[in-house]
């Protein structure tokens, strides 16, 4: 699962989520499509690590 996504933008996926922002937000932000945000945040849960 978005393992073509570097670690550093998981990451910032992953802080600017608990921060509050949307998915679009994020998305934007990192210049990644919004389906992968909710992967990352998806893999993070189930995993519980990036």
């Amino acid at each position: 699962m978005d393992g073509n996504i570097p670690k550093t933008i998981k990451i910032n996926v992953l802080k600017r989520w608990l921060q509050g922002l949307s998915m679009e937000q994020i998305a934007r932000e990192e210049g990644i499509a919004t389906g992968s945000v909710s992967n990352i945040i998806k893999e993070c849960r189930h995993n519980d690590s990036i």
